[in-house]
């Protein structure tokens, strides 16, 4: 009998959480993150929204609170949902994961004429980038200028650096973009300990020299 083809369910290594049990129903998953970025600033500012392991300009990356940029103005600032926005990039570090879906909302309709910029890291070689224009996720028929939502995937992880450009302030009014990440599947390493610690603890022979070493 051939083996069944692999679909990850049941893999210790991934958390899929959620009603997701493999890469198939990954949409199922309630993993939802958003930074929320307001540039109150007269000029457009990149933000780094995953740095990787060697970010191109350190003080671009996203944090909490105020981003300074040149000249050290802090017109630029963010905030992270259902957490922090160090949490999040914490553990994409950690666990690579991947993204399903992405949805970006501004109340600046010249947000969706720009683009997220990929740049996949190595020591090895020069970076590759790849672009998602967010001009291709919106119909001739959509009525809402001023959203779209990507149905692209890619993974966030700490070779992958991911940027995107927050329009200038219009007039007095700041620009307020929020970039919402649908997570599919995380590549989780302690997840996949406690699992497999929990297996072989169903073994005669483990809870056997377990208790023997526990009662020298």
């Amino acid at each position: 009998m051939e083996p069944r083809p692999y679909t990850g369910k049941g893999d210790a290594f991934l958390d899929f959480k959620g009603n997701g049990v493999d890469f198939g129903s990954e949409l199922n998953l309630d993993k939802v993150f958003a930074f929320t970025i307001t540039n109150a600033s007269a000029n457009p500012q990149v933000v780094l929204l995953n740095p990787s392991y060697s970010p191109s300009v350190v003080a671009r990356v996203i944090k909490t609170g105020a981003i300074p940029y040149a000249g050290g103005a802090t017109d630029l600032t963010a905030l992270g949902s259902p957490t922090s926005i160090e949490e999040f990039l914490a553990f994409i570090k950690a666990n690579p994961t991947v993204v399903v879906k992405t949805m970006i909302k501004s109340n600046n309709s010249d947000q969706l004429a720009k683009a997220l910029i990929f740049a996949k890291k190595s020591p090895f070689k020069l970076p590759d980038s790849d672009r998602i224009n967010l001009s291709s996720f919106l119909s001739e028929f959509a009525s809402n200028d001023k959203l779209a939502t990507v149905k692209r995937e890619y993974q966030l992880d700490d070779q992958t650096e991911l940027s995107l450009e927050i329009p200038p302030a219009v007039g007095a009014v700041a620009t307020v973009t929020t970039i919402t990440f649908y997570c599919g599947a995380s590549l989780n390493t302690a997840n996949a300990l406690a699992q497999k610690k929990a297996q072989a603890m169903l073994n005669p022979e483990v809870q056997t020299t377990k208790s023997v070493i526990a009662g020298r």
